[in-house]
């Protein structure tokens, strides 16, 4: 597998009713003090669109946005650019700085709801339909590649993999770990 256009989705656990607007300073912060160590370049705000991208903090090589996709909440994590590594090492990554966010968001003192996200579930999609359609044939590719990196991040837990979506859609797994820590604990398996 080639393609290097990663996005994972953490899920948000509480507060069920996430209320983005106090959220906005803290990504405008985290510009001016380059929190997630990579070229970030505005906020904007996308509150009106339905089960969507709410809140996107736009990077020159990845995005990061609060999602409402499937009517839930998260923190997705996208990479527009070409990353550097193989396949695995791409996936790593992405993981890798969704979790560094999600561990960053959790800490956030401004937040008067601090927000928590569950370990126990990721959304990994490849946003390259041209190198990974969402065939049978993708996943038969993928899987062995993302179970290779989900056992660093899951050593003590049996979890699942499902595809999801349609053909028309972005290729997708959907990571489920019953017993799994908190994200911190889990970004410091892959750091």
């Amino acid at each position: 597998m080639d393609a290097r256009k990663i996005q994972v989705k953490v899920f948000i656990q509480s507060p069920a009713e996430l209320d983005i607007d106090p959220i906005v300073p803290v990504f405008h912060d985290w510009i001016r003090k380059n929190t997630l160590e990579e070229l970030l370049i505005d906020v904007t705000d996308y509150g009106h669109v339905h089960q969507g991208p709410a809140l996107l903090l736009v990077g020159h090589a990845s995005d990061y946005c609060i999602d409402f996709a499937e009517g839930r909440a998260g923190l997705f994590y996208s990479r527009k650019r070409q990353a550097p590594g193989d396949f695995a090492e791409c996936v790593t990554d992405a993981i890798r700085r969704a979790f560094f966010a999600a561990k960053k968001l959790e800490g956030e003192s401004s937040l008067q709801d601090p927000i928590r996200f569950r370990g126990n579930e990721l959304l990994i999609r490849i946003n390259d339909r041209l190198l990974a359609p969402n065939t049978k044939e993708t996943v038969r590719e993928v899987e062995p590649v993302l179970r290779e990196v989900l056992s660093k991040v899951y050593p003590d837990s049996s979890y699942t993999l499902e595809p999801v979506g349609t053909p028309r859609d972005l290729f997708g797994m959907r990571v489920l770990a019953p017993k799994a820590p908190s994200v911190t604990d889990l970004l410091a398996r892959i750091a």
